[in-house]
C-alpha cells in the first residue's frame, strides 16, 4: 500500500500514522536481529501476554495504576500522570487499570506515551525484587 493508502486507512481506523510507521520501523528491526540470530520468526499471535511480560522485565520501573486523579506511579516518587491525548486510551473508558509506560512527557501535565495494559500479578513476577504483593495492592 502507497502512503497516501496507509495514511487513509489509519485515519479510517483511529490509528496514529506517524505511530504506525513507527511500529512498522521495529517490526523491520527486530526482524533483522532474528535473522541474523538464526532465531525462528514467529507470531504470538492473540497471546499478547509473552510480549507483555518481555516488556514488564525491561521497563518495570514505569509501572503505573489508575486511581481517581491520573495514573500513580509505582515508585517511591507515587507521581500523578495522565494518558497522552495521542494514545488510543485517552479519555477511553477502556483505560487500563495497570499499565507499563515508555516515556513520560512534560507539558501543562505530566503524561504517559507508549503504554502497554498488564496484569499487575506480573509486576511481582517479573520483577520480584523490586516488587511484592504488599506495595502493589493485589487483590
Amino acid at each position: 500500500m502507497d502512503a497516501k493508502g496507509s495514511q487513509n486507512w489509519c485515519h479510517i481506523n483511529f490509528i496514529n500514522h506517524r505511530s504506525m510507521r513507527r511500529a512498522k520501523d521495529i517490526i523491520t528491526q527486530l526482524t533483522e536481529y532474528l535473522v541474523k540470530l538464526k532465531l525462528p520468526i514467529k507470531s504470538c499471535k492473540s497471546h499478547t501476554s509473552a510480549l507483555r511480560k518481555s516488556i514488564i522485565s525491561g521497563y518495570f520501573h514505569n509501572a503505573a495504576r489508575r486511581t481517581k486523579e491520573g495514573y500513580v506511579a509505582i515508585s517511591p516518587s507515587n507521581t500523578v500522570m495522565h494518558i497522552h491525548p495521542s494514545s488510543t486510551y485517552f479519555n477511553s473508558a477502556k483505560a487500563p487499570q495497570w499499565t507499563i509506560y515508555h516515556e513520560l512527557v512534560y507539558t501543562s501535565k505530566e503524561y504517559i506515551r507508549d503504554i502497554v495494559k498488564v496484569n499487575p500479578k506480573w509486576l511481582v513476577e517479573m520483577a520480584p525484587s523490586y516488587f511484592c504483593l504488599v506495595n502493589i495492592n493485589v487483590k
